[in-house]
This record gives structure tokens, C-alpha cells and sequence, in this order.
């Protein structure tokens, strides 16, 4: 169900008839991602922004494209103008990752509201083509997760001496982004 209908916001009102099912940012959205362990998709634009209409005709209204989206992700939609806090956080992560920020800004994250890719404008086949990627990485890592080794934790801490090892620069970038906004890098920091 789409919960934007009791929103204030002119940019959320935009989106209240989508058939995605967009949350408002806030903690249910949060504590239901966390419940169901989905991914979250953080989708910030605002009222007057040209791509942000384009993409949300294109793919938000989208019939196919909100099925995915609503089986297999908690869907934020965010106003830029009300929370630049949340803008600003999520559009330095995805210029971390390497892309060029803009609007609309769609992050995807894990449930406990961590970066885990991001870009601007999708066109529908590019949409449902990272959809798809994401949830089978997603569902690929609950799996590796739930073995007795773990492999994750061993392919994730491989990952992180090669990255320390090769890539000074990461650390540079990370530990600016902490400083700007504060060690605590969980929702709570940026909710409300």
C-alpha cells in the first residue's frame, strides 16, 4: 500500500497514486525492513525537478516495475527540501561509489539504512535490470549468511585488506565523510 496520501509534502503528494508502495521517511519504514529483511530503496527528488517527473512516469507508474519493487523492497520516498540531512548523506555515498550525483537520487540500501549502490535517473530497462542484480545479490548473501563458515564475513574481510592494501584513497574518502557526518552512520542519526 502506497502511504503517501497523508504526507504534506507537494513532492510526496506527486507520488501518492504511484502503485509502488512508497513509506515517507520515517521508522516504520525502517523497523519493517529490518522485520522482513529487505533491501530499501531511498528515492530523493523534489518538486519542481525535471528527471524526477521523466522517471517516475517511466517507472514509477509503472506496473511491472512497482511489482518488483514492492515484493522485493521496503520503497522511501524522500523530499529533498524537507530533509537535506538525508539528501546530503545519501548523495555523498553514491559519490563515494564513484557516480555522479543529480536528481532524482536513488540509493539503495541495506536495512539498517547502509549504502549499497546508487545513481540518478534509470530508464525502465536499466531499472529492472539493477532490480533484479540487487535482489539476487541480496538473496545470494542471506544465503552465504546463514552457512556455518560464513562466507560472507571471509569474503568480506578479504575485500576490505585488499581495498586498505590498494586503495588509500577509500580511506581518505571515508573518513571525511564520517567527520562531516558524525561516527554514528545509522538511521537514528537521521531520522526526525
Amino acid at each position: 500500500m502506497n502511504l503517501l496520501a497523508e504526507e504534506t509534502s507537494p513532492y510526496l503528494l506527486q507520488h501518492k497514486d504511484n502503485p509502488v508502495h512508497w513509506h515517507a521517511w520515517n521508522d516504520a519504514a525502517w523497523e519493517r525492513a529490518k522485520s522482513e529483511q529487505k533491501l530499501v530503496l531511498v528515492s530523493i527528488g523534489y518538486s519542481a525537478c525535471h528527471w524526477c517527473h521523466v522517471m517516475e512516469h517511466e517507472v514509477f507508474e509503472d506496473f511491472e516495475c512497482a511489482e518488483l519493487m514492492n515484493m522485493h523492497f521496503v520503497c522511501i520516498k524522500v523530499d529533498r527540501e524537507e530533509r537535506p540531512d538525508v539528501d546530503s548523506w545519501y548523495m555523498d555515498a553514491v559519490h563515494l561509489m564513484g557516480s555522479q550525483g543529480g536528481w532524482p537520487l536513488n540509493v539503495f540500501t541495506l536495512p539498517d539504512g547502509r549504502p549499497l549502490f546508487g545513481g540518478t535517473y534509470f530508464p525502465k530497462s536499466k531499472w529492472i535490470d539493477t532490480l533484479e542484480k540487487l535482489m539476487h545479490a541480496f538473496i545470494t548473501r542471506r544465503i552465504w549468511m546463514s552457512t556455518p563458515l560464513n562466507l560472507w564475513t571471509l569474503c568480506s574481510n578479504c575485500m576490505r585488506k585488499l581495498i586498505l592494501r590498494w586503495q588509500p584513497i577509500t580511506r581518505f574518502k571515508t573518513s571525511i565523510i564520517l567527520l562531516k557526518h558524525g561516527r554514528n552512520i545509522g538511521t537514528q542519526s537521521m531520522a526526525g
